[in-house]
């Protein structure tokens, strides 16, 4: 889908050196490496990490995948965006993550890098800011001060 709307090629393979390595794994853990910062990684490992058995519908692994290649092509997360207006209840989203189960808790320090800390104008691109990005989490209003929430 990517390659819809950008001018960007994908060639698949099973062996060799890649830009993108793919770990298909059971950890319930999807992540990639933004752009070129997957370029330092050794090639003996994975550059992207996808995981589909928490997902019941192929909607949702659809847009977990064009997530994580948005990373690997470059974009960073829409809600980090410096006018996103999200005026977040911070506690509230990190219980969320603390309470989730061991293999997928994520720290304070995770969830202020993953969702909180907004990016800085003067080291990235911005077009104007898009709630309904692939590239934005989704969260409910109770997460927010002003009622806000983002559902994909």
């Amino acid at each position: 889908m990517w390659s819809e709307y950008a001018n960007i090629s994908f060639t698949f393979s099973q062996e060799g050196e890649s830009d993108i390595r793919i770990d298909f794994n059971t950890s319930n853990i999807n992540n990639s490496y933004v752009g070129k910062d997957a370029l330092g990684i050794p090639n003996d490992e994975a550059t992207m990490n996808l995981s589909f058995n928490q997902f019941s519908s192929s909607l949702r692994i659809e847009q977990v995948i064009l997530h994580e290649f948005g990373h690997a092509i470059g974009f960073k997360h829409e809600h980090q965006h410096p006018e996103n207006g999200i005026e977040w209840d911070r506690e509230k989203v990190y219980a969320y993550f603390a309470n989730l189960p061991i293999n997928q808790r994520w720290s304070r320090e995770d969830v202020d890098r993953n969702i909180f800390n907004v990016l800085d104008r003067d080291q990235t691109n911005f077009s104007r800011y898009d709630p309904e990005s692939i590239m934005h989490y989704s969260f409910p209003s109770d997460w927010t001060l002003n009622n806000l929430a983002v559902y994909h």
